[in-house]
């Protein structure tokens, strides 16, 4: 047979495994191979003569098709992703190349296209890509801590309730490690445990610990970490991360409660020793069971089947599509006629914290959730027919899409029936201890306090003092060095005084804790108008907002270097001048913000060089240093245009 016989071509064209179709210049099919009849359903001699774009592309594609078709034409080489009706009216991916093939004359009389069936890959994909987004909206959404950490201590992800336990932001824990905010007392042990994770000498470990909140607060914490590996086999540390703080105090006070009662302490200390026992179990049989996970979607699940506390998920159309081991063993698996919230929640078996009271279907938690609700710590007895009664708190969130659309629900159950039976014993104790010590601790109690607040209230008042006395000092130090003689140097110190006279008196009507900014403002101006050439019309604008004991003096001291500019070459320098002083909240509510802007108009003219005074280095060093925050002292030619910027202390 000679090498180009057409009986040569056909055999290739309908041996190889790729569709192969070919139309002439009016798109009608010309050759159609036998990869195309397995994968269309199609015999060559169905589809000859046939219109290429009208007898395999969806109608909605039938417009594109052709202008494909036409560019190939040109002499174009087109990669196309077309999806084509089968022979049953299914529909197929499939992934074309297409070119023209010139004829004897050079023209492109025939369109060649040569394809592969890459439908199961685009299942695949979508698949794959749903699960991820899955996965990613429980990590956000988890009611728990969750924090991923690498091999030096740096945090690689968080997640919202994380963010929330430490006051920090994703954005600035991505840029630390796990060490800026543990408690330096804390900080050996965790780098001792962190690294022999790492270091293969074990898998997993369970530590309490104190984190350093961005406020300043201390919160316990109960970190459950282990090892585990990224898609790209980076080994990460996975953190659960439980706030035990109340706990804490909680089991401080039944210590102290023991102690003033003897005949109970040998029945508590075997409940704690039991305790710890039972925890320390459960944390050596998590640690046997973790595994190294291959990527993120087995992490969810081997942190869930870890889990002591149940989780249920819901989808948007309210039916529960996952329950870990611990919720199965709290409100019985999932089985025929309870695959749905609204089932589940029929169930007679849960009761309000009376105890006697059965929840309605619509009051709980999962169930409202569902519907846009959230719910915290609410206790659920559940009370199965020939099952122990267990007492749960229940913690619910709904889930919601980039759009803030409900695409289901997550709910948290954890198993509060032991904690219950030693609140009734410490309960127990307590009352039969007030009993006995009633009129003692009355009257010991009410000179506590007050001794306390006493205390409180003049350490507080002896530490303001010393440092606006510090800071007096330091301006009159510099004052005496920038004066040329003692009447300047009395006139800038005098309307000084007399603002931080203002400010503590202020703070001692306050009680040393908050001061509104308007009062501050109004008053340092009417202690300072006397000091004025000329008055000046003044507007003082801006939302109610208070400013800690810290923050009064230094923002009271740039007011005054401002109001001394405007005395000498601004609005209260000549007739006619006027002052607007505004503020707003800026930042979010983790962090809020003061933006507060002086704008003077109408006094004398402004030089065209403005060179920095002692009052510019001043105001500058007050922001900078003693508010943390930052200033822009602008000079147009209307007047003063001053911006200062600082953070809301958190102060009592």
């Amino acid at each position: 047979m000679p090498h180009n016989s057409p009986d040569l071509d056909t055999l290739i064209i309908d041996t190889v495994g790729s569709i192969v179709v070919v139309c002439d210049r009016e798109g009608r099919i010309v050759r159609f191979n036998h990869a195309g009849t397995r994968v269309l359903g199609y015999s060559p001699q169905e589809a000859l003569g046939k219109k290429l774009c009208e007898f395999f592309a969806l109608p909605e594609h039938q417009r594109r098709c052709l202008e494909r078709f036409h560019q190939t034409l040109t002499g174009a080489t087109i990669e196309v992703n077309a999806v084509w009706l089968t022979r049953s009216g299914e529909r197929r991916h499939i992934a074309f190349v297409c070119r023209g093939a010139p004829g004897a004359d050079g023209k492109c009389n025939y369109s060649v296209g040569t394809g592969i069936d890459i439908t199961e890959r685009v299942a695949a994909e979508k698949a794959l890509g749903e699960t991820e987004r899955r996965f990613r909206t429980m990590f956000a959404d988890a009611a728990i801590g969750i924090a991923l950490v690498d091999e030096k201590g740096r945090y690689v992800d968080v997640n919202r309730a994380f963010c929330e336990l430490t006051g920090y932001s994703k954005e600035e824990l991505l840029e630390r490690d796990l060490l800026s905010i543990t408690h330096p007392d804390d900080r050996p042990q965790n780098v001792e445990l962190l690294q022999s994770v790492f270091q293969g000498r074990r898998q997993a470990y369970v530590f309490e610990k104190r984190y350093i909140r961005r406020t300043g607060e201390i919160v316990q914490v109960q970190v459950s970490a282990s090892l585990a590996r990224e898609v790209a086999g980076q080994p990460v540390l996975i953190g659960l991360f439980q706030n035990i703080s109340e706990r804490k105090k909680a089991e401080e006070a039944q210590a102290q409660a023991y102690g003033e009662m003897q005949r109970f302490n040998e029945t508590l200390e075997r409940r704690v020793e039991e305790r710890t026992r039972q925890l320390q179990a459960r944390t050596e049989e998590l640690a046997r069971s973790e595994q190294s996970l291959n990527d993120q979607t087995l992490v969810l699940r081997s942190i869930l089947k870890s889990m002591g506390d149940g989780v249920f998920v819901a989808n948007g159309a309210g039916r529960v599509v996952l329950m870990n081991p611990a919720a199965e063993r709290m409100t019985a698996p999932l089985m025929p006629g309870a695959e749905t919230v609204q089932e589940r929640a029929r169930q007679p078996w849960f009761f309000h914290e009376d105890g006697i009271t059965p929840f309605r279907p619509k009051d709980l938690q999962l169930y409202r959730s569902v519907r846009g609700a959230s719910a915290d710590d609410e206790e659920v007895l559940i009370r199965r027919p020939d099952k122990p009664e267990i007492w749960v708190s229940a913690t619910s969130r709904p889930l919601l899409d980039e759009k803030a659309e409900i695409q289901g629900a997550v709910l948290v159950l954890r198993d509060v029936t032991e904690r219950r039976r030693d609140a009734a014993a410490v309960r127990e104790a307590n009352m039969r201890l007030e009993q006995a010590n009633k009129s003692l601790r009355q009257s010991e109690n009410h000179y506590k306090v007050l001794a306390e607040s006493h205390l409180r209230l003049a350490r507080e008042v002896e530490h303001r003092v010393r440092n606006n006395l510090a800071g007096l000092l330091a301006l009159v130090s510099v004052m005496r060095d920038r004066s040329p003689d003692l009447k300047t140097f009395a006139d800038s110190i005098a309307g000084r005084l007399a603002a931080m006279l203002h400010v503590h008196q202020l703070l001692a009507n306050a009680g040393w804790t908050r001061v509104e900014l308007h009062e501050l403002i109004d008053g340092a101006l009417a202690i300072l108008g006397h000091l004025a050439p000329y008055p000046a019309t003044t507007r003082i604008e801006g939302p109610a907002v208070s400013i800690g004991p810290t923050q009064v003096l230094p923002l009271t001291l740039v007011l005054i270097e401002w109001f001394t500019n405007s005395c000498k070459y601004g609005a209260h320098g000549s007739a006619g001048g006027r002052l607007e002083i505004e503020w707003k909240i800026t930042g979010d509510a983790q962090e809020p913000r003061i933006l507060l802007t002086w704008k003077e108009c109408g006094g004398m003219p402004v030089a065209s060089t403005i060179k920095p005074s002692l009052g510019t280095q001043l105001v500058e060093g007050f922001v900078r240093q003693e508010l943390a925050g930052r200033c822009e002292l602008r000079y147009p030619a209307a007047g003063a245009d001053h911006e200062i910027e600082f953070a809301i202390r958190d102060e009592a």
